[in-house]
């Protein structure tokens, strides 16, 4: 009987998520209903490609951000991937964001200190965040938006 209701439960939540999800297709696009270069290159796509792309972003305009970021995560997908690369190989690969040279020594200690001290995972405080190389304000404001928009089934567990 008990698991009758589990499974009535988890029905009833995947019909409720379906009804919230058509209601919100039809008021907001999704990725490929949209203009956006940031979101049809998938660079907020993963937690991973949404902290990079935001670090890469800051002081740099999005069709450079794109230009970078497009080449990076056709070689990496993850912050070990983005470590064992060759710093000049990053380097030149970022080479359309301002600041590429800070930004490769930024990103390869980034990826150190969350393999290190977050066990490989993004923080998911806003202060911890901010411990993190080359994350100020800025990207520690964004990186919890693309977080939680990236995870949403979260919200019924």
């Amino acid at each position: 009987m008990q698991d009758q209701k589990h499974i009535q439960n988890s029905s009833n939540r995947v019909q409720r998520l379906d009804l919230i999800y058509a209601q919100l297709s039809r008021n907001y696009s999704t990725f490929d209903q949209t203009d956006d270069p940031w979101m049809t290159n998938g660079l907020s796509s993963t937690p991973f490609r949404c902290l990079v792309s935001v670090c890469l972003s800051t002081m740099t305009v999005t069709p450079r951000v794109v230009n970078a970021c497009v080449p990076l995560f056709e070689r990496v997908s993850s912050f070990e991937e983005l470590l064992a690369l060759d710093d000049e190989a990053l380097r030149t690969i970022i080479k359309p964001v301002a600041h590429y040279n800070r930004k490769t020594t930024n990103l390869k200690i980034m990826c150190q200190q969350i393999l290190r001290d977050f066990g490989g995972r993004i923080p998911d405080t806003h202060e911890d965040l901010m411990k993190l190389q080359g994350v100020g304000r800025k990207v520690a404001d964004i990186q919890p938006t693309g977080a939680i928009i990236l995870n949403p089934w979260e919200a019924v567990r």
